[in-house]
């Protein structure tokens, strides 16, 4: 009998779907729970911080090295996953103070140092202050980057299984969506968080007073106050979402295809990751510059009683003070740090997701 149109789309569906299934059961590969996929995240973010972050403390500390942080100044500290916004609430030692004696009692980016590059910087803060200081400051940032980006996987993953994702591998705008919705869903939940942190880091308010941060900010500024800088992220994380897992999801298949190498290998990941990261972060790179001078301006605001420069805005006042190449500034540097993390992030996410579904 000679079938139909929508007969034969129902059998190439069906069929699909078998060869898929006989592939994960042959490959012993099963299908992650959200709690799992959670967890994964969580471990995955764990790691990507424990591997990126000694690099950007000795960025930070070389650069307080040549323009030493006054109290109340604003840097920009990265933990592998997020940016923050952090506050100098120290200075650098006494006069007439042995340095030596009391350097692990200064702040971690107001501690003396005399480094020459680097590698000397890695040395001397390992030999002089201690092996844990490579992560100083960690704590209270990573607290909120890791249910941050355990959401955003998770919920990547959940919108993009929703919308058949496994039956339509080749398609481009479910990644696209997916992402898009992470992300967005992602950054709105705990800018808020992000926001009142640097508030009480900046006042110096402990925990305890957290509540009432919460309700004299938002009586003095308004409910909006908590969202201040979000437009600016979401133009720069939202735009990378979308390349990074559009790329992501097409070079794994590819690497399927041409080398049978399943989604949770480390080769396929740490390829996908890696290429998709290079171009993600290279594309919105002009969006990052923004985003940062408007997360140091609301900042130096304390994120009260102010507005953040409209993005287009911001974006030409950029271009008419330094040209096309202030768009593009820091373009190495963001490369060096995105890259890795990417890679490192989704490999261990992918290869923690597949061992707690066993």
């Amino acid at each position: 009998l000679l079938l139909n149109r929508n007969e034969c789309n129902q059998v190439t569906v069906m069929s699909e779907r078998v060869q898929r299934s006989v592939a994960a059961t042959s490959t012993g590969e099963a299908t992650p729970r959200s709690r799992e996929k959670l967890i994964a995240g969580s471990i995955g973010g764990l790691i990507t911080a424990f591997v990126i972050t000694p690099f950007d403390v000795v960025k930070i500390r070389l650069q307080a090295q040549r323009n030493p942080f006054k109290p109340g100044q604003q840097f920009i500290y990265h933990d592998g996953i997020l940016d923050h916004l952090c506050t100098c609430v120290g200075n650098h030692c006494p006069k007439n103070t042995s340095c030596k004696i009391n350097i692990r009692k200064l702040v971690w980016y107001s501690r003396p140092s005399q480094f020459n590059g680097t590698a000397d910087a890695f040395r001397k803060i390992v030999r002089n202050e201690g092996f844990t200081s490579l992560w100083s400051g960690l704590y209270p940032t990573i607290i909120i980057s890791l249910p941050t980006v355990a959401l955003y996987y998770t919920v990547y993953e959940v919108v993009r299984d929703a919308l058949g994702f496994q039956t339509r591998p080749d398609s481009v705008l479910i990644p696209a969506v997916s992402a898009a919705s992470a992300r967005t869903l992602a950054s709105s939940l705990f800018c808020p968080v992000e926001v009142l942190r640097t508030k009480m880091q900046s006042e110096r308010l402990p925990a305890s007073r957290l509540y009432s941060c919460v309700a004299e900010h938002v009586r003095l500024n308004g409910l909006s106050s908590l969202f201040l800088g979000l437009k600016a992220s979401l133009l720069r994380d939202v735009p990378f979402s979308i390349i990074y897992w559009m790329l992501t999801e097409k070079t794994r298949a590819y690497l399927h295809r041409k080398y049978s190498l399943s989604n949770s290998s480390v080769a396929t990941n740490v390829a996908a990751a890696s290429f998709a990261g290079l171009c993600a972060a290279s594309v919105t790179l002009p969006f990052d510059v923004v985003k940062t001078q408007t997360q140091m301006q609301l900042g130096a605001k304390n994120f009260s009683g102010t507005k953040a420069v409209p993005v287009s805005e911001a974006l030409f006042n950029i271009w008419l003070k330094d040209g096309t190449r202030g768009l593009f500034a820091g373009f190495t540097p963001r490369l060096m740090r995105v890259v890795p993390a990417c890679a490192i992030m989704l490999t261990s996410y992918e290869v923690g997701k597949s061992i707690l579904a066993q």
